[in-house]
């Protein structure tokens, strides 16, 4: 990867995580309750990930779009 590359990416992922940051900082719950699904491929998880985001109570937290972790840009 060229050094301009890398730094416009590492721009971006940091206005990203500022412009996410800031409106859940603000209106946020102070109690917050997690749940990570680890499954193996081709065991029904997208039809479970599919099924609990069905419920207005229920964020998954993706920016993006897609529902599945594979999709998702590396850390």
């Amino acid at each position: 990867m060229s050094p301009i590359y890398k730094l416009r990416r590492n721009i971006y992922y940091k206005l990203r995580r500022l412009i996410l940051i800031i409106p859940n900082f603000i209106f946020s719950k102070k109690e917050h309750k997690y749940l990570f699904i680890l499954s193996p491929p081709f065991s029904g998880s997208t039809l479970l990930n599919q099924i609990i985001s069905s419920s207005k109570n229920v964020s998954c937290n993706n920016n993006i779009g897609t529902r599945e972790g594979q999709t998702l840009p590396g850390v």
